[in-house]
């Protein structure tokens, strides 16, 4: 559940800063040839007349139904003649309407269940009922656990962003719809498909990944949920984490149902708070309605509220049939026309389960979540017979609302706006196939493009561009086609002349760093002109694993330094491009990835899906002969690389981050293992903090690095003393890196890179969330001491903003 808001959240902040009634009659199921009719309407209080939300309305015998809105609104779409459909909700007596063969728009009105104090008990806290019935449940649950071996399900999802300063059609910010179909299976797989999705025109079908998102499962011990794991109200040690009272005893469908306050011991703990229904017969959780104790922070997150209802299915037990997940999102600071403040709203509806069917064997695999092809292109027909979640009018017109704003032409200044704020983020390095600025190449002024349309199994990605100061254009084209779609097999080549820097092992590789050469002449990298080809391949193994294998041709040239000043010239000297060994490097190199991080596929495009627990393993090596290869060098090179991120207990996250790499025969100085200093303004979290803006290198080299972070609240469990309610966030940090040469000589001409023969080792700490205050900008302060003896810093401390 907590994907949800991550996948969202990005999209719609930037979106926000850089910025009629569902028809009825018989439909045809593309699937099904019985025909389908259409029940619709809006459930009341008979006492009342208030419209009722989060009604289930099921269809008796089946797993097929739905939920109401909260206008008290439904809709289902069933088959002509089947059986009886069943109206309930908590506290109030369930009604049944037979289907008929036409469709129908139908209000119901339910009527209040009476308390009979002869028959129903209510108990006051200090006699504490509710510990038992816990206790019982928790007893229980390995029996309910055990009930459900695989199940699939359709739903119908809903996210809405509203500004909450305004109440009528003009709240509406942003709306995103899809309709899915899910599967599970024993003991933890699970996979989404989103078969069609709809969406206001101010958001692209790219963008709305909006899905159900694995269930939380309140019988399990500890609930998932972004980077905390939350103990259950049902865990086998729950009884130690929470309080439970008995607030009243109500019915559904007949069943009496347990209405129970469960309260945090420990506030500050990432627990849950709100109140749980549990069945008085099987002791199954019936209904959740909670929010999160102090001990749970989301980034720009407030009053988090989440909410699950369940109703008995065709096996008689109880399964999810609504969700929601609501917030309100605070920016913190003001930004001109646009509120600090938005109302986040996610609404999901399942209707249809098929439990103990059998999934197909292929239907797990590296991917979490597939958009179907053709989920962009259905027509209105085939969304209304799936669409079981009515939207509210102030719904419906703000969809109308945002549609036509979208289509309107764009002011004059707001384009003007738009192209200042595009030029601002080019020479910030952002993009650096269109614009970079180094020592070698001056400013560079570009296009590069990805096309992977011209051919249904091929792609073509070019890049050319000019160098201002080394006065060259400069070009790249890659070219590669997919011949087995099922294991990934890819094929192609590549040709360019271009000024590329020497491979390093900190930076990432998007990493751009313009903005600090060019205000302080402060670079990791060193360049040098490739100028040839190269032929690869690569394929899936198996599931989260990647081989590659690749021939290189290319001709390596020195490029010196065409610039030796910058902004801030009177205070830094630039550092000197280093020389490279010149000649023909004709080389063959492979390697092998696992990353146990699962995949979206957009429409047959991969991204990786979010992970708080991961482990990325790789290895590879390169070979290059005059012997074998006609090349000008002899080498072999090999290395590892390992990233790791798990769960310490519910002590906070650990991050590993280690590589190793050797090499035979003579390495040339381009294919030296470089450690670079990366960003040298913020706190690095995969490398040396002390080490400044020096590189260490070598033809062998060792990195460890490894941080844990206790997450807010780091002294939640000292009870009784005031330390626990203070918001920060710790964490410790640490690491080793030993570099050194073969035959213990270490080649002049690169002067600018330390070796270290002895460990370079550090050892830190952090602080974070210093500025609650500014929503979500995170001050930080990170306080680093080198530990080794080298002559670089001794004490680094960094004070950062994080997002």
């Amino acid at each position: 559940m907590g994907k949800i808001l991550y996948y969202f959240l990005g999209g719609i902040i930037f979106l926000i800063l850089s910025a009629g009634l569902m028809a009825h009659g018989a439909v045809a199921s593309s699937d099904n040839k019985a025909v389908k009719i259409v029940i619709e309407g809006t459930v009341f209080d008979q006492k009342t007349n208030e419209p009722l939300s989060h009604a289930t309305i099921m269809i008796i015998g089946s797993g097929q139904g739905t939920t109401t809105n909260s206008n008290g609104r439904f809709r289902l779409v069933v088959r002509a003649g089947s059986d009886e459909i069943r109206i309930s909700h908590i506290g109030y007596f369930s009604e049944k309407v037979a289907v008929g063969t036409e469709s129908v728009t139908r209000d119901i009105y339910l009527k209040p269940q009476a308390i009979d104090m002869g028959r129903m008990k209510a108990y006051t806290r200090a006699l504490d009922p509710g510990q038992r019935i816990i206790a019982e449940a928790i007893r229980r649950k390995k029996d309910i656990l055990a009930l459900f071996d695989n199940y699939s399900y359709d739903a119908s999802t809903r996210l809405v962003l509203t500004d909450p300063a305004k109440r009528d059609s003009s709240s509406v910010m942003i709306i995103a719809e899809t309709q899915t179909t899910s599967y599970w299976e024993q003991p933890d797989k699970y996979k989404e498909v989103i078969t069609a999705r709809k969406q206001s025109a101010n958001l692209t079908a790219e963008a709305n990944l909006i899905t159900m998102g694995e269930m939380l499962n309140f019988n399990q011990n500890r609930l998932p949920m972004n980077q905390y794991s939350i103990v259950s109200p049902t865990a086998e040690d729950a009884l130690d984490f929470y309080n439970y009272y008995l607030l009243d005893t109500v019915y559904i469908d007949d069943h009496a149902v347990f209405m129970l306050e469960m309260e945090p011991r420990n506030e500050y703990q990432p627990l849950l708070t709100g109140t749980i229904y549990i069945a008085d017969s099987s002791y199954e959780v019936v209904q959740v309605d909670c929010g999160f104790s102090k001990g749970v922070s989301f980034t720009m997150v407030k009053e988090a509220r989440y909410f699950q209802y369940m109703a008995l299915v065709k096996n008689g037990h109880y399964l999810p049939v609504k969700l929601g997940f609501t917030a309100r999102i605070d920016l913190g600071l003001p930004f001109p026309g646009i509120p600090t403040e938005f109302d986040f709203s996610f609404i999901a509806s399942i209707y249809d389960y098929r439990i103990e069917e059998g999934i197909p064997d292929d239907t797990f695999d590296e991917y979490e979540i597939v958009v179907d092809k053709g989920a962009d292109d259905f027509d209105s027909a085939s969304w209304d017979a799936r669409q079981t979640i009515p939207l509210t009018e102030i719904e419906e017109i703000g969809y109308q609302r945002l549609d036509s704003i979208a289509a309107a032409p764009k002011p004059l200044g707001k384009k003007i706006l738009m192209g200042m704020l595009a030029a601002t983020f080019l020479a910030s390095g952002g993009a650096y196939d269109l614009f970079h600025y180094n020592r070698v190449e001056g400013y560079y002024l570009g296009l590069g493009a990805e096309l992977d349309n011209l051919l249904e199994r091929a792609r073509l990605y070019f890049k050319t561009g000019y160098a201002f100061e080394d006065h060259r254009w400069q070009y790249k084209y890659n070219l590669s086609f997919l011949l087995w779609k099922k294991q990934k097999v890819w094929i192609g080549g590549r040709i360019g002349d271009e000024i590329v820097h020497r491979p390093t092992i900190i930076a990432p590789s998007d990493f751009n760093p313009t903005f600090y050469a060019k205000l302080c002449g402060i670079d990791p990298y060193d360049y040098y002109r490739e100028k040839g080809y190269s032929l690869f391949g690569k394929f899936k193994i198996i599931n989260h694993t990647q081989a590659k294998a690749a021939f290189n041709d290319q001709r390596h040239l020195a490029k010196p330094n065409q610039i030796n000043h910058n902004f801030f010239r009177d205070f830094n000297d630039v550092r000197q491009n280093q020389v490279i060994d010149e000649g023909k490097l004709r080389s063959v190199e492979a390697q092998f990835t696992y990353d146990s991080r699962r995949l979206i596929n957009n429409k047959g495009e991969d991204w990786i899906s979010f992970a708080r627990q991961y482990l990325i393993l790789t290895a590879g090596g390169e070979y290059s002969s005059p012997d074998f290869l006609d090349s000008d060098f002899h080498f072999r090179k090999y290395f590892t690389r390992l990233e790791a991120r798990v769960r310490l207990l519910n002590l906070g996250m650990t991050t590993i981050n280690a590589y190793a790499g050797a090499s035979d025969y003579d390495l040339p100085a381009q294919r030296l293992f470089i450690a670079d200093f990366y960003d040298p303004g913020f706190y690095r979290r995969q490398g040396m903090n002390t080490m400044g803006d020096a590189n260490f290198g070598g033809d062998r080299i060792a990195i460890v690095y490894a941080t844990h972070y206790f997450g807010p609240f780091m002294f939640r469990n000292l009870r009784g003393f005031f330390l626990q309610k203070i918001p920060f966030g710790f964490q410790i940090h640490g690491g080793a890196l030993w570099t050194d040469f073969k035959d213990g000589t270490y080649q002049s001409y690169d002067e600018n890179i330390k070796v270290a023969p002895t460990a370079y080792s550090e050892i830190g700490f952090g602080l974070s969330n210093l500025t609650p205050f500014l929503g979500p900008f995170n001050f930080s302060v990170q306080l680093t001491w080198q530990l080794s003896a080298y002559r670089t810093n001794k004490l680094m401390y960094s004070f950062n903003f994080e997002f």
